[in-house]
């Protein structure tokens, strides 16, 4: 797991440092030089099998935060639904309770605030 959690954070420096790269120091670059740029561009080599391993490792990180999320989701939902309930069955006490003590005196058998 710690290999995960480092090569996670490389990755979001990396991320992070290319989108910097392309917002900041890229356009003045691009302006003053269009064809050495596309050039460039037209010389990288893919390696697919590499692209390939990359799109599977972050496709099931995807998968797993969606998971992670739809858990947590429904964890929440579950609470809510516990909470309801129990105000649910206390509401339901006091109005089975104030129609039973409703033949008794109203200031008897009262609970206090």
């Amino acid at each position: 797991m710690s290999e995960f959690h480092l090569s996670r954070s490389v990755c979001d420096w990396f991320v992070c440092f290319c989108f910097q790269y392309f917002q900041k120091e890229l356009p003045p670059k691009a302006e003053a030089n269009p064809d050495k740029l596309m050039n460039a561009a037209y010389e990288i080599k893919i390696n697919m099998k590499r692209m390939k391993k990359l799109e599977k490792e972050y496709t099931a990180l995807k998968t797993k935060e969606q998971e992670e999320m739809i858990e947590l989701k429904v964890r929440e939902i579950r609470d809510k639904i516990r909470a309801i309930s129990k105000r649910w069955r206390f509401v339901n006490f006091i109005v089975e309770g104030s129609t039973w003590n409703s033949t008794q005196h109203p200031t008897e058998n009262r609970c206090s605030p």
